[in-house]
């Protein structure tokens, strides 16, 4: 076993990408459902029920023309409409584990001072049943 040194996340409305990110946070949670019947002497039982995937990324505030990328407007008003894109958590080389799914943009939060680039966190949460485990296939 080595270490491995970070993930990305590869988000994607039509045929547009999300540029400039600069780190992100992943978060995978069980769901469950509490039962409890007279066979288990009134004891609660747990069930897994699916799971939740939520998401953020962090990065630069990005502006201008560029076909293949979504600027800061294109960014705000996905969140606005809770747009739904693609969504790649993994590594970038072949085998490497990767988390695919469909996403909804839930949110934008910006920071901006007259000292730094401006900077944005995005949230995102996984479309209940869309996603799937795997290997990369080959590398980016």
């Amino acid at each position: 076993m080595e270490k491995k040194l970070g993930f990305d996340l590869r988000l994607q409305v039509g045929s547009k990408f999300i540029a400039g990110t600069t780190s992100d946070t992943f978060n995978i949670e069980g769901k469950r459902r509490e039962s409890i019947m007279k066979s288990d002497q009134g004891n609660k039982q747990w069930e897994n029920i699916g799971r939740a995937i939520t998401f953020s990324a962090n990065l630069y505030v990005m502006h201008g023309s560029d076909a293949n990328n979504m600027t800061i407007q294109d960014v705000r008003q996905a969140c606005a409409a809770n747009t739904t894109g693609y969504y790649e958590y993994g590594g970038d080389l072949a085998n490497d584990p990767i988390v695919t799914g469909n996403c909804m943009f839930l949110s934008i939060s910006e920071t901006s001072d007259s000292e730094n680039f401006a900077t944005a966190t995005v949230n995102f949460e996984e479309l209940e049943g869309s996603g799937g485990w795997g290997t990369r296939s080959s590398s980016l």
